[in-house]
């Protein structure tokens, strides 16, 4: 009887060590990677065997065991995954447990308008084929008006599931919206002319389309909070651009500036109706936290940067010197 316990005791030790080895050798994936497909709800058996299918492992039946010794078959991640060498069994099951691997991304940019947003994720692939977004789909599914949409959304990376729909990942970016919004509110400046966050995300959003040099970002929220504390009108050329709408050919004209809609800061005090389109975090922040200055005008210099004025002599100068030279540098005719 003794004998036959050394026995089983010797067989269960070198089917360990036989396994552990087994789980610890390189599997058989092509060097080039290869894409394996975790379907919604998918048990470890299933898995284990569409790999063995696949000629990715070995066993299914060891695989499977594995999996479940290890506990990792409840983090396996449905989705599409792409495989690359060198990976052990454990490696295997980690990728597969990798939600961002098995997820694929989209990225709003900073500046984007809402429409923008839409047609970013109308174009994606890997969505439900008969998701398809609009302006009218979306605020519903957050609970704002459609005239109140623009700006309602956080610009970032965010990633999303095969045959998903869009609009869960639509109010994940809202959701992040709130939140950085909230956070730049909480940390603001105080005694800054914003009767609520509301009106500080609008000033981010002009911001953000008035800034190409993140160190510019601070001084030109101050020049516009300098106005709007002595009343003074924004006079911003992005917001009279939004409110041209698909009217905007590229070329922002004297006329365009004198034409009245809800958007023209230059023919109407305070801000304008709505966000003109997603500020990203760097401009909320500047929005909440202006630089201190006596700055109120700046003009662009056409490197990206801009020159900040304390009076409208100094800026007319800037105008002067700095359109003189973009028009040079632009047309060779110009002596």
């Amino acid at each position: 009887m003794k004998r036959i316990l050394i026995v089983c005791v010797l067989l269960l030790a070198a089917v360990a060590g036989g396994l552990s080895w087994w789980v610890q050798q390189p599997l058989p994936i092509p060097a080039a990677g290869v894409d394996f497909f975790v379907a919604p709800g998918a048990s470890v058996a299933k898995i284990t065997r569409d790999l063995q299918g696949k000629g990715l492992i070995p066993s299914a039946r060891v695989a499977n065991l594995a999996a479940r010794y290890w506990g990792v078959a409840p983090q396996i991640q449905a989705g599409q995954h792409h495989l690359e060498p060198p990976l052990t069994l454990r490696g295997l099951f980690d990728a597969l447990a990798d939600a961002k691997a098995a997820q694929h991304k989209i990225t709003f940019v900073e500046g984007a308008t809402v429409r923008e947003m839409i047609a970013v994720i109308n174009a994606a692939e890997h969505f439900k084929a008969e998701a398809k977004l609009s302006v009218e789909k979306i605020a519903l599914a957050v609970a704002i008006p459609a005239a109140q949409i623009e700006g309602q959304f956080f610009p970032d990376t965010y990633y999303y599931a095969a045959g998903s729909d869009p609009i869960s990942l639509v109010r994940k970016a809202h959701l992040k919206l709130k939140s950085e919004l909230a956070a730049a509110w909480e940390a603001k400046q105080p005694d800054l002319p914003y009767k609520d966050a509301s009106e500080m995300l609008i000033m981010a959003s002009i911001i953000e389309k008035e800034t190409n040099d993140p160190r510019d970002r601070a001084k030109v929220a101050s020049v516009f909070v300098n106005r709007h504390r002595i009343g003074m009108r924004l006079q911003t050329d992005p917001t009279v651009i939004y409110g041209l709408g698909e009217k905007f050919d590229g070329n922002l004209t004297r006329v365009h500036l004198q034409t009245d809609t809800p958007y023209n800061t230059y023919t109407r005090a305070g801000f304008p109706p709505t966000p003109i389109a997603m500020p990203g975090r760097a401009s909320l922040e500047a929005a909440g936290k202006p630089a201190a200055s006596k700055l109120m005008y700046f003009v662009a210099r056409g490197d990206g940067t801009s020159e900040f004025s304390e009076s409208l002599d100094a800026h007319n100068r800037a105008v002067a010197k700095f359109q003189i030279r973009q028009k040079k540098s632009t047309d060779p005719t110009t002596p």
